[in-house]
């Protein structure tokens, strides 16, 4: 948690993974993002971010 001044990092080793990605940056406020692909990340996500990693195909 509270990984947005790592996102750099974090987004190297989901990379490195091979693993489903998803994010929600200021989740539940007015400017909130989903994101599904991990490069669509900037370096510094916002302050209520969660990051959802999780193996390929296991649902």
């Amino acid at each position: 948690m509270k990984a947005g001044k790592q996102m750099q990092l974090v987004k190297n080793e989901v990379k490195k993974s091979d693993k489903a990605f998803w994010m929600v940056e200021n989740c539940g406020m007015e400017k909130e993002k989903v994101y599904d692909n991990i490069e669509d990340l900037s370096e510094e996500a916002g302050y209520y971010s969660l990051v959802i990693v999780k193996e390929k195909n296991r649902w």
